[in-house]
């Protein structure tokens, strides 16, 4: 079971573009946020308020143009905590990134319980680049925003053919 959270299809929601960083809503791109990053520790970001409780994962749609990089996704809630999850990588062409919410939930043991997300009162998602070379910048497509829960759907994939020896020798089969 899936809950949408964005999916661009008409402009580009509640995503803000952070310094350094142009966003636009793409028509062409089938209705995608057009994301071109030109400095470091820079990247878009949604505000709102949202409740995650219930759901198992975040996922994103990117589109990835050019190298692999890696983007790194922040996560806050109402109460001012933070959850970072570094380098996800994204190649060229469609990714789908996903997060375990229960990582957002779960204290590192050596940690304080101040540190898990209260995930009924999500406030902020970011995702950034965090190592940039000077010269270059960072193009992707983010789409269909959303949240999951249950099992994954499984795909049916087909029944192996039988393979049969180009050359029948004695011994070989």
């Amino acid at each position: 079971e899936e809950k949408v959270l964005e999916t661009f299809d008409k402009d580009r929601g509640d995503w803000t573009s952070l310094q350094g960083t142009e966003s636009a809503y793409s028509a062409e791109h089938e209705g995608a946020l057009q994301v071109s990053i030109r400095q470091k520790n820079s990247g878009v970001q949604w505000i709102g308020a949202q409740d995650f409780s219930g759901w198992d994962k975040l996922k994103f749609d990117i589109h990835g143009v050019g190298k692999p990089k890696t983007i790194t996704l922040l996560v806050a809630d109402a109460d001012g905590r933070t959850y970072r999850s570094w380098y996800q990588r994204i190649a060229s062409g469609p990714n789908v990134l996903e997060y375990s919410l229960r990582c957002f939930a779960s204290a590192v043991p050596e940690q304080e319980k101040t540190n898990v997300l209260n995930l009924k009162r999500i406030k902020k998602l970011q995702l950034t680049i965090e190592n940039l070379p000077a010269d270059e910048s960072v193009n992707f497509f983010l789409d269909n925003v959303r949240l999951s829960r249950g099992p994954e759907p499984r795909v049916q994939s087909e029944q192996p053919k039988e393979v049969k020896p180009v050359v029948s020798v004695p011994g070989n089969v």
